[in-house]
């Protein structure tokens, strides 16, 4: 099991709340039911029978269930000390998400200092060492006052997982607990929040390739259920501290610049008529050069009304260009990335990560409709980022090997100058602002 905080993580979709606690609003994945359902079937099939021969079948069942029951109990109330802590620094809890690996608390924002990252992170792992300790004393008074075997193997399973859950979240590697407290103090060594998301980054990376390697190894020695559980435990985490790595220097890079910055100097280009058909829209694209590979889409009123790209064209049949309209392949306005031409990158950054709900929509994710004033002005795509991340790498001074301790979050480095942009099209080359007829 795995536990991650942070900035809200658009991998678990935002899912119905469940019921709330302390404040917070409680979600679960349906894949809980399948850790559910593990937790149930190993300890009824496996420890219960080994801790306390002799019982009945249903007792070792029912026993299984409590053990799930109690244990994501266990689990809530780990994630609770991590929002409630979060709460008492500023910071706001979106949710708190239950899902195949465990659990997440959502945070809208990130520490301000080093000492409150160290709070935070650390108030989950004490949770189930306090309830591991809890835990303990109860499966040793269960068993001097001589209560059913099966209900002291109980106990004392809960206890033992809080204790190894507690040690677990402990290693010194992001997404885990421990990877947030190797954060705070590379961070209040350094100064660089970012430089010490990284560095715990790789150290999750590493980590997670252990754990695969133990789950292989167990697979070979005949584990099978503890070997597969490992090995995706390992992967789940090396691949969520690569995404951590990538999206931290993705937001280094773009610090402090804003939509405007990466779009093309001059007149916005026009928008495609979404009533043209696939061959009219390509006879237009063709004759006036346009070089875009997305572009927005606009009714008759000239309000946009999605976006439309090449990709999504070519999936379009050739002896069926001449009947379907783009409106019929577009992704629809509120399937799409909106933002205005001052909106952070960083900020955007998470809207590009929504999930599409159509086909239409997924083949055009990672781009974003550029609106003001309610009109269509262009469309970032992720050329235009990977575009401006390389320029910022260019324009930005060398770091430092060093930089005295501080803590307070880095300054962001300065904008790079915006990439020249291709002279904007006479008016006599766009015929789509004038013929509103198919």
């Amino acid at each position: 099991m795995s536990d991650q905080f942070g900035p809200a993580r658009q991998q678990h979709a935002t899912r119905p709340e469940a019921f709330r606690i302390a404040g917070f609003a409680v979600q679960a994945s349906p894949s809980v039911l399948l850790l559910f359902a593990f937790i149930v079937f190993t300890t009824a099939n496996g420890l219960l029978p080994s801790s306390a021969p002799g019982a009945s079948t249903g007792a070792y069942w029912a026993g299984g269930i409590v053990a799930s029951v109690l244990l994501f109990a266990s689990l809530l109330v780990h994630e609770l000390a991590h929002a409630i802590v979060a709460r008492r620094h500023g910071i706001t809890v979106e949710a708190i998400t239950f899902w195949l690996f465990g659990g997440i608390s959502r945070l809208k924002g990130t520490a301000a200092a080093p000492r409150s990252e160290w709070r935070i992170a650390v108030s989950g792992p004490l949770t189930n060492l306090v309830l591991g300790a809890v835990g303990t004393g109860v499966a040793f008074a269960l068993s001097a006052a001589s209560a059913p075997a099966v209900v002291t193997a109980v106990a004392g399973y809960v206890a033992s997982i809080n204790l190894l859950l507690a040690v677990f979240n402990l290693l010194p590697a992001a997404p885990l607990d421990g990877g947030r407290i190797l954060r705070a103090i590379l961070w209040r060594r350094h100064g660089d929040r970012d430089r010490a998301t990284v560095t715990a980054a790789k150290t999750g990376q590493v980590v997670g390739g252990l754990l695969v390697g133990v789950g292989a190894a167990q697979l070979i020695s005949g584990s099978a259920i503890s070997g597969i559980w490992t090995a995706l435990i390992g992967f789940f985490l090396a691949s969520s501290a690569a995404a951590e790595a990538r999206q931290t220097t993705t937001q280094t890079a773009l610090a402090g610049l804003r939509v405007r910055d990466v779009l093309p100097l001059g007149e916005p280009l026009p928008a495609a008529p979404a009533w043209h058909t696939v061959d009219a829209f390509m006879d237009a694209y063709r004759r006036t050069g346009d070089t875009r590979t997305v572009l927005p889409l606009q009714g008759f009123d000239g309000a946009p009304v999605g976006l439309v790209g090449l990709v999504n064209i070519a999936a379009v049949p050739a002896d069926q260009r001449d009947t379907i309209r783009l409106s019929a392949i577009a992704a629809p306005l509120d399937q799409v990335a909106v933002t205005d031409p001052d909106e952070l990158l960083v900020d955007l950054l998470p809207k590009l990560r929504l999930r599409a709900r159509n086909v239409a929509a997924a083949r055009l994710a990672g781009n974003a409709l550029v609106l003001r004033d309610g009109q269509a002005i262009g469309v970032v795509t992720p050329s235009d980022l990977a575009r401006a991340m390389q320029l910022a790498k260019l324009t930005s001074p060398p770091t430092p090997a060093a930089g005295p301790p501080s803590g307070n979050a880095p300054t962001a480095p300065p904008a790079p100058t915006a990439p020249p942009a291709s002279p904007p099209s006479s008016a006599a080359g766009r015929p789509w602002q004038q013929n509103q007829t198919s």
